[in-house]
């Protein structure tokens, strides 16, 4: 009788998820920062591994350096948590500023010597630098992966409103990004994301066709609030502030919803049947193999 039990409910449970995936065909898989709970994160090794173990997107983040270039990196400061300085000695908790630094200066850094001690499992590669932009565009250029040339990006513009010390202005950092998605030919498979709206807004004047994700730590503004006043094709809330209703009227304005972080299964089983479009985690190979094992790939 408890096997019959068992049984009932595996079967109810794939049932569920497969009328979920019938009401949104496909579910985006994005890589966090690469995929930092493995590799370091925000460098050419997380983002190489997220394509390699069939990420549909790869989320990362942007700063900009004392030189303009565009550099991945989570912090405005260069964190002590996840990087040594070119001698091998520790850093601060927060260090210098990216923006009061040259390329050369960021690049120094090792950010692959260190455990993130978040994360148990991830790997370190001693002598990782933090890339550039255009370094991660030329990488998946070089590479002979069958995705390598079509898969996605969700770029994260790290700006703050009430900290305009800490990088350039909105108006300059969607102008650097537009430059460089325009000079590497993706801007057909980019989607800019952002706490701070201005970036997105900004980006929408230099080129339309660029999506954008608004991001949401908080229940307040509402999502129709945010697709009335800034019209995102994507929002990326925290994933505890969904429901099926707030999901439901988000595509309701023709929003996807991709929520961040979940890492779980017990957590992607209840998302996916609340019908979100994607998913974004921080180890994506077991999320691809469930969602294969699902037969929703």
């Amino acid at each position: 009788m408890k096997k019959i039990t068992s049984f009932i409910g595996i079967f109810s449970i794939l049932f569920s998820l497969n009328n979920a995936f019938a009401e949104s065909p496909f579910i985006e898989i994005h890589g966090h920062r690469g995929a930092r709970s493995i590799l370091p994160e925000n460098t050419l090794p997380a983002i190489k591994y997220a394509l390699e173990v069939g990420v549909d997107v790869l989320e990362f983040d942007l700063a900009v350096t004392k030189d303009d270039y565009l550099v991945l990196s989570h912090n405005p400061q260069i964190s002590g948590d996840i990087c040594k300085d070119k001698y091998g000695n520790s850093l601060p908790k927060k260090g210098k500023f990216i923006n009061k630094m040259t390329l050369r200066e960021v690049q120094s850094y090792d950010c692959g010597v260190l455990q993130n001690p978040r994360f148990k499992n991830q790997k370190t590669i001693k002598g990782t630098k933090i890339p550039t932009l255009d370094e991660v565009f030329e990488m998946l250029r070089k590479n002979k992966h069958k995705n390598a040339q079509k898969i996605w990006f969700n770029i994260e513009t790290k700006i703050y409103k009430d900290h305009p010390e800490y990088t350039v202005s909105p108006k300059k950092f969607a102008k650097l990004l537009y430059l460089s998605l325009k000079k590497n030919q993706v801007r057909h498979r980019t989607v800019v994301q952002s706490f701070d709206y201005r970036t997105l807004i900004r980006m929408r004047l230099l080129d339309p066709s660029i999506k954008i994700s608004a991001l949401i730590a908080k229940a307040r503004p509402s999502f129709t609030a945010i697709a009335k006043g800034l019209n995102p094709d994507y929002i990326s809330p925290k994933a505890t502030l969904l429901t099926s209703d707030n999901i439901s009227m988000a595509h309701f304005y023709g929003m996807k919803v991709v929520p961040w972080t979940i890492n779980k299964k017990e957590d992607w089983d209840k998302y996916i049947m609340m019908g979100v479009d994607g998913i974004i985690t921080d180890d994506p190979k077991p999320l691809v193999d469930y969602m294969t094992s699902l037969q929703l790939r």
